[in-house]
């Protein structure tokens, strides 16, 4: 790639920027890449993405360019910097082509193009051409190129023409009248007292004086008079004239003549009024005087704010003032103009009611804001500095001063120290202020009514049993229906249900607001009744009108022709009618899926007693309803034919295969008489399982969850994702799962897990067998369970009646239970630099257990023996000391010394700890865990280290058993 040097100082600025790929777009602020397209303004030369600026120019007839305004009629285009193609060449600078540039030159009466290479910015001056002149001074010959007017053929040196002041001029070579003389002269003041130095070209001689400036001082000169001095201050032009002169032989007012001689001679007062006329209609009532009079008349004039009217003297041109506050709210819509007469008094927005109070408003952090006023917006954050450490909540993380008030706590990595009230194991988190987290673990608490406990998280005060409330309502009569709630079980202390008696005039209940135990209304009855007519094909409902004066009987309305029409139509059709008793599997499939069932079914017979329709399309339905409507048509003998119709999957019905016949009673009438036997109470779902053989010799294996609540939906999710290569499952909604197996095995193996998830199983016996959970002795490692070590002790305690020999024989067994409670791994760089405890290790205790031995064991493999120290078997004084406990004042010491292996390759520390004093000051929740070292850099930075606490702990022995053997 070659490098091309724009001829401009701007353009090299660009290209250096472009080649570095650090120039910056001005629409996106991004950086311009090297294999991005460009668009660059041919006036300011700025060059932006070509993708954003046709963003910025879309949809407009004429666009501007982003920096200097161009306005530009044609649509942007993506080219090099002459023009000529659309990216630059890869060989020469960044989006330059190579080529000639060939540009004119902007601003300039230059015909010749640029002969450079496609460069950034403008081009340079012409080269071709030009003209010889004199300079402007005229003393030298200077070249003109093309394109260069004659404001620039100065030669460059001292222009040295004559200036009115005689000196020469010291600028450059310049065009137009030569600027004023600089150098520095001494002239006299007006009075001439004083001599000062001035630039000559900036003095000007008064005509008069033939001084040139003021000093300041009184003028002092003599008047014409003789006798009297000038009191005005140096001054240019002539002085002030005598101030008594001669010529004045009367007083002001002509009443008094004098008889001077000089004008040095007094003039006696005279004691005359003046009256003399002014200009404002008033008379002078001042005694006689020489000099402008003045009006001592009183008028009224109005105050600036306009709210009084004052009296000032004649001819007072100042402003008047009045002592009203204006009280008016400023700009800032706070604070209150508290000048006296103010101008601005009652005009909104004026320039005058502008606040340059300070603000004061307390800040979150307790300062006050010392801004200039801003209204109601928010303040600046505090400019006060702290001078002391700003720490975390507990301490460990500090910001050092200074430190700007308001600044954000720093972020602590250490673990929250806080216990909670409830004294469960905290949620582990890090160091922070304000509330920690709720305490998320599973207690068992009473539920709202109070008969049932639920597991619910700490925090949580109560929940819902999800079972009916059940208590007593304020009428005595009635109980709460609703389920289990937090709050009284009404709003305004009364019973919101009907009355629900039995009315004894009628079969109906009566149907009025609970009125308690008091007897209820006898208005006439005024619920529905259907009554039929004597074949039972009519069938019309009226209201019951039963009153204690005339209760009810029963009635049945005449036959008519519809009813001899449907006794022709019935023996036409000839539907003859089967007994079905319905299997405990589908009436829960039935009662699955709701209202869809019962329309299914009337859908049905409606469709059999039809004699007309011989084929009916049923609309799209999920699986569920799906498979009720197979078993519902094979009752109903009625044949199913599965059709696709719009790329959906239908079901239509048809009657030709099979003779139909009504079932008797219908699933609908019979599944009350069940409905108990599939809604458990204390079950969280219900386990549906459908088996049965078909008529081709195959078997149909189905398991229908339903009823599923919401806690039992995680455990179900978790197992059916074990088990999906073994069934096919089909999700119908949060309470409907349905899962076909192909083998007994599989599905008995779910039946089996769903029962353990407390399911309630349906079969066709009603009775699923009790399954005796089988006690396991061993684990999976072949150590002793729980159950088994207390089932060894107990037997153990009872052969010796000693509590050390039970614990010595089972420890030498082995046969205690264990727990890893560490088993850290890292570096012996870290770990020697660490100062705090090394480690937090948690300790879970079994019931009805007691720790007996902890074992610690400490491995260094891969070392790498520091050269300076020398080789293992040459060390024989490294030492480790480790310490764990509770506390630094409650912990135990483990002290170890070296242990060399495999020719100095790795270091093997082991130790357990069975001391019954030190094993006591173990039997804590936490223990943290210190080390300390000697010759701790015999061992290089990269070698491994792994940490391994072991607890170890034995049943608990009845101490009362062992008093009594004793005795």
């Amino acid at each position: 790639m070659t490098e091309t040097l724009a001829p401009t100082v701007q353009g090299q600025e660009i290209m250096e920027k472009l080649n570095k790929q650090t120039y910056e777009c001005v629409i996106c602020m991004a950086p311009i890449r090297r294999y991005h397209k460009i668009w660059s303004c041919p006036r300011c030369f700025t060059a932006v993405h070509s993708t954003c600026v046709v963003g910025w120019a879309a949809n407009k007839p004429t666009w501007c360019c982003p920096v200097c305004r161009l306005e530009i009629d044609k649509p942007p285009k993506p080219s090099c910097f002459c023009g000529k193609h659309i990216e630059g060449s890869k060989y020469e600078s960044a989006h330059c082509c190579g080529e000639i540039c060939g540009k004119y030159r902007v601003g300039t009466n230059c015909p010749h193009p640029c002969t450079r290479k496609c460069h950034a910015g403008p081009c340079g001056p012409c080269t071709a051409g030009g003209k010889t002149v004199k300079c402007f001074c005229g003393r030298n010959i200077v070249h003109l190129g093309c394109g260069q007017d004659e404001s620039s053929r100065s030669c460059g040196k001292m222009c040295m023409k004559e200036l009115p002041c005689r000196h020469a001029c010291i600028a450059i070579c310049h065009d137009g009248p030569c600027p004023k003389c600089s150098v520095q002269v001494e002239k006299s003041c007006y009075c001439g007292k004083e001599k000062s130095k001035f630039s000559c070209g900036d003095c000007v001689q008064d005509p008069i004086t033939k001084g040139f400036y003021s000093c300041k001082n009184i003028c002092d000169k003599v008047l014409g008079c003789g006798k009297h001095h000038c009191t005005k201050v140096c001054h240019s032009g002539p002085c002030e004239e005598c101030p008594t002169p001669i010529s004045i032989k009367s007083c002001a007012c002509g009443k008094t003549h004098y008889n001077r001689k000089e004008c040095t001679d007094p003039f006696e007062e005279c004691p005359e009024i003046c009256g003399k006329k002014l200009p404002c209609g008033h008379i002078c009532h001042s005694k006689c005087h020489f000099g402008p009079c003045k009006c001592t008349e009183k008028i009224q004039k109005r105050c600036r704010c306009g709210k009084e009217i004052i009296d000032v003297l004649c001819g007072y041109e100042g402003e008047v003032t009045c002592e009203n506050v204006c009280n008016d709210l400023l700009n800032c819509k706070v604070h209150r103009c508290d000048k006296k007469c103010c101008l601005a008094h009652g005009k909104i927005n004026s320039d005058l009611h502008q606040c340059f109070n300070y603000c004061g408003k307390e800040l979150p952090c307790g300062h006050k804001c010392m801004q200039i006023c801003h209204g109601n917006k928010k303040c600046p954050p505090c400019s006060h500095m702290m001078l002391t450490p700003l720490t975390c909540r507990c301490g460990k993380t500090k910001i050092m001063p200074p430190v700007p008030c308001g600044t954000q706590p720093p972020q602590c990595n250490y673990s929250c120290t806080i216990i909670p009230a409830c004294g469960h194991p905290p949620v582990p988190h890090n160091c922070h202020f304000g509330p920690c987290p709720k305490c998320t673990t599973l207690t068992e608490k009473t539920c709202y009514c109070s008969k049932n406990k639920v597991k619910i998280p700490c925090y949580i005060e109560s929940a819902s049993c999800g079972q009916i409330c059940g208590k007593a309502m304020p009428c005595g009569v009635h109980v709460c229906k609703r389920v289990c709630h937090d709050g009284p079980c009404t709003e305004n202390g009364q019973c919101p249900y009907e009355c629900g008696k039995k009315k004894p005039y009628c079969t109906h209940y009566c149907n009025s607001k609970c009125h308690g135990d008091t007897p209820c209304p006898t208005t006439p009855c005024d619920q529905l009744v259907e009554v039929k007519c004597g074949c039972g094909f009519r069938k019309v409902q009226v209201v019951c009108g039963a009153t204690p004066e005339h209760p009810w009987q029963h009635r049945t309305i005449d036959c008519n022709l519809d009813c001899l029409k449907e006794h022709v139509r019935k023996e036409k059709v000839g539907v003859d009618k089967k007994r079905v008793d319905y299997p405990l599997w589908f009436l829960c499939l039935y009662d699955a899926a709701g209202r869809a069932s019962k329309a299914l079914e009337t859908t049905i017979i409606e469709f059999i007693n039809d004699v007309d329709k011989k084929s009916m399309m049923m609309q799209p339905m999920n699986y569920l309803i799906n498979l009720v409507f197979t078993y519902l048509c094979g009752y109903y003998q009625i044949n199913i034919v599965p059709m696709v119709v719009k790329k959906s999957q239908r079901l239509m019905m048809e009657k030709q295969a099979l003779r139909p016949v009504l079932c008797v009673p219908t699933v609908y009438d019979t599944l009350p008489l069940y409905r108990t036997l599939f809604h458990p109470k204390d079950n969280e779902f219900v386990v549906n399982v459908i088996v049965y053989d078909t008529d081709f010799g195959e078997q149909t294996m189905i398991i229908h969850l339903t009823q599923i609540s919401e806690h039992a939906q995680e455990p179900i999710e978790r197992f059916l994702s074990k088990i999906k290569y073994n069934c096919r499952q089909e999700p119908v909604n949060k309470s409907n799962i349905i899962l076909f197996f192909e083998d007994i095995e599989s599905l008995e193996y779910a039946v089996n897990n769903f029962k353990k998830m407390k399911g309630f199983v349906v079969r066709e016996d009603l009775l699923i067998p009790e399954e005796k959970e089988e006690t396991l002795l061993q684990n999976e490692d072949k150590s002793f369970t729980d159950i088994a070590l207390r089932i060894i002790s107990g037997m153990l305690n009872e052969k010796f009646n000693n509590r050390d020999i039970v614990g010595k024989i089972m420890m030498d067994m082995p046969a205690y239970s264990r727990a890893a409670l560490s088993n850290y791994s890292t570096t012996w760089k870290c770990l020697k630099e660490q100062k705090e405890p090394i480690l937090n290790l948690e300790m879970n205790t079994p019931q009805n257990f007691i720790l007996k031995e902890m074992y610690i064991d400490f491995n260094v493999n891969r070392t790498q023996i520091n050269q300076i120290v020398g080789y293992h078997e040459q060390i024989l004084t490294f030492d480790m000391n480790l310490y764990i406990g509770a506390s630094e004042d409650k912990r135990v010491q483990v002290q170890w010394n070296k242990d060399i292996g495999e020719g100095g390759k790795y270091f093997h520390f082991f130790k357990t700890i069975s001391n019954e004093k030190q094993v006591s000051l173990l039997r804590r929740k936490k223990l943290f865990v210190w080390i300390e070292y000697k010759n701790k850099d015999v061992i290089g930075h990269r070698a491994n280290v792994n940490l391994y606490f072991e607890a170890r702990f034995l049943p608990l022995i009845s101490q009362k058993k062992n008093k009594q053997t004793k005795k």
